[in-house]
């Protein structure tokens, strides 16, 4: 009998409570603005991602670091309720908590406290609970809000296995070279493509510097966003860009990214060549971005297929 893990995605990453903040405009050092709403949402970029690839029709597994506390309980509570299977391994640090303040244009600011989640170690990946629901999964999911040691760990994990690794080394910075040659795909937003590949931060690059350099890292895909702008998919064939969908009005940008991320790799899982899941990824990211919040913006699969894109 074939193990149904074998059709899930697992992603590794962060949880934690998060405090959503409606602002006329993003503050400036030293202003205190005045906000005309607040909510509460449980997210994290692992967390999101997670939700995403659930709701576009995957089965999703999420291993993370929490703390004792009711955030912790939050956390599982809110991804038990979007179809995904948590496994939620205890540390002695407050689970992790964000705050994101969006202004009327829908731009916004994230700051973040990793807590429990900075204290999750190779170990928790490779053994016991987070190894067992992991060790089946066909694509694994990881991004830069846990310990690099958890990054190599789901490599060497992957290795074993063969599952493919996609990694969304987001925030950028302090990611050891050899991160990247151990993932089957990267998916950078343009700044941090740019800083992977050793440019200055707002430098022009053209779209063919950009892939060339990002290759000589060791890169073996990217797929970079770049906003409105679309995608730039980069692979064995070449360079192209997707252009962008737009769904409506903008309202928050919050939860695109992680939209894109978790709607790419369950349209991966169900065969899609990379520039299709690009295209269907890209699409449930334009119709997040009309709606406020993170894990409350992404869209189902019948939402995404209501707009011309449909998983094969």
């Amino acid at each position: 009998m074939k193990d149904e893990r074998e059709n899930r995605i697992g992603i590794v990453g962060l949880t934690g409570q998060t405090v959503f903040f409606r602002t006329p405009h993003l503050p400036r050092p030293g202003e205190t603005v005045a906000c005309g709403e607040m909510f509460f949402e449980a997210g994290g970029k692992g967390h999101n991602q997670a939700v995403a690839c659930a709701r576009l029709g995957a089965q999703a597994v999420f291993v993370g670091g929490v703390g004792r506390d009711e955030n912790a309980k939050i956390c599982q509570k809110a991804l038990r309720h979007d179809g995904v299977q948590p496994c939620l391994i205890e540390k002695e640090a407050p689970t992790a908590f964000a705050a994101v303040s969006t202004d009327a244009g829908g731009e916004n600011f994230v700051q973040v406290c990793a807590g429990a989640a900075a204290q999750l170690c190779a170990k928790d990946i490779l053994q016991g609970d987070g190894y067992s629901a992991l060790q089946g999964c066909k694509i694994l999911l990881m991004q830069n809000e846990v310990p690099a040691q958890c990054l190599a760990a789901v490599i060497r994990l992957a290795q074993q296995t063969g599952a493919r690794v996609v990694f969304n080394p987001a925030p950028a910075g302090g990611i050891p070279q050899e991160i990247y040659a151990g993932c089957w795909l990267i998916t950078p937003n343009e700044e941090e493509a740019k800083c992977i590949a050793g440019f200055a931060p707002g430098q022009d690059v053209s779209d063919k510097a950009l892939c060339a350099a990002l290759h000589r890292t060791g890169v073996q895909r990217a797929a970079v966003t770049l906003g409105g702008r679309g995608v730039l998919v980069s692979d064995e064939t070449g360079c192209s860009r997707i252009p962008a969908y737009c769904a409506g009005r903008v309202v928050d940008t919050t939860g695109a990214g992680d939209t894109f991320n978790g709607a790419l790799c369950a349209a991966l899982l169900q065969g899609m060549d990379l520039k299709a899941a690009v295209q269907f990824a890209v699409t449930a990211a334009g119709i997040s971005v009309t709606r406020p919040g993170a894990a409350g913006s992404i869209p189902t699969l019948q939402e995404v297929r209501g707009h011309g894109s449909r998983l094969l």
